[in-house]
C-alpha cells in the first residue's frame, strides 16, 4: 500500500508519493517495512499492534479526523493496520508513519460473530472504513471510525445478504458519500451501493 497525495479530482499525484509499505502476516505477528525512496531502501517496523488476527491483513493511510491528531504524532497522516481472526477483526494506528503501532481495537460487535473483511480505507475527512463480507448479523456491512480508530461502529448495508467475496468501500472526494462494492452469496455479479 502507499501513503500518497491526491489531486483535486481524487486521483494519485505520482510526483508526490511519500511512503510505500509492504506487510507480511505471520500468524500472531506481522512484518511491516516502509520506504520513502520507491523501494531503494526499507525501514523495518515493529509490526501491527496487538492483538491482531491471523488472516487478511491490510494497511491504509490518510488524514486524521479533525480534532483527533495526537500532539505526539510525528507523521502527517495516520497509518492503520487491520487483520481478522475467527470471530472478530482488529485495527491499530501508527502516529509515526508506520514505525510503531498502538494497541489494536476490535472493530465488529462482539456478539455478532463477524470475521472476514475487505481492506481498510481512509476517507478524505479521516473517516476509517473496513468493509465486512462474511455474514455479520446476516448482511453486508462496514465498520466505521470517526475518531482515528479509537472507537468503531458497525453499519449494515440495507437490502443485502451474506457476502461471497471480499467487499470494498470508498468515500467520494466531497467527503459526503460512501460507495460499497460487493458480490452476494450465490451471485457473482459485482454490485455497488451508494450512500450507506
Amino acid at each position: 500500500t502507499s501513503d500518497h497525495a491526491v489531486d483535486a479530482e481524487g486521483y494519485p499525484d505520482l510526483s508526490e508519493f511519500t511512503r510505500q509499505f509492504v506487510v507480511q502476516l505471520q500468524l500472531a505477528t506481522s512484518n511491516i517495512a516502509s520506504s520513502d525512496d520507491f523501494g531503494q531502501t526499507w525501514i523495518p517496523s515493529q509490526g501491527g499492534g496487538q492483538p491482531h488476527g491471523l488472516d487478511n491483513q491490510s494497511m491504509g493511510a490518510g488524514p486524521y479526523p479533525e480534532g483527533h491528531r495526537p500532539i505526539t504524532a510525528t507523521y502527517r497522516n495516520a497509518v492503520y493496520y487491520c487483520s481478522h481472526s475467527i470471530v472478530n477483526a482488529f485495527c491499530s494506528r501508527s502516529d509515526d508513519g508506520g514505525l510503531t503501532f498502538g494497541p489494536s481495537r476490535p472493530i465488529f460487535p462482539v456478539d455478532a460473530s463477524c470475521s472476514n473483511h475487505g481492506h481498510v480505507k481512509v476517507g478524505y475527512d479521516g473517516t476509517v472504513m473496513v468493509p465486512m463480507n462474511n455474514s455479520c448479523q446476516g448482511t453486508e456491512g462496514v465498520s466505521i471510525s470517526i475518531d482515528a480508530g479509537d472507537n468503531w461502529h458497525y453499519i449494515s448495508v440495507p437490502g443485502t445478504v451474506q457476502g461471497r467475496w471480499d467487499s470494498s468501500v470508498a468515500m467520494s472526494n466531497d467527503g459526503k458519500t460512501i460507495w460499497y462494492g460487493y458480490a452476494e452469496e450465490g451471485d457473482d455479479r459485482a454490485m455497488i451501493v451508494k450512500g450507506i
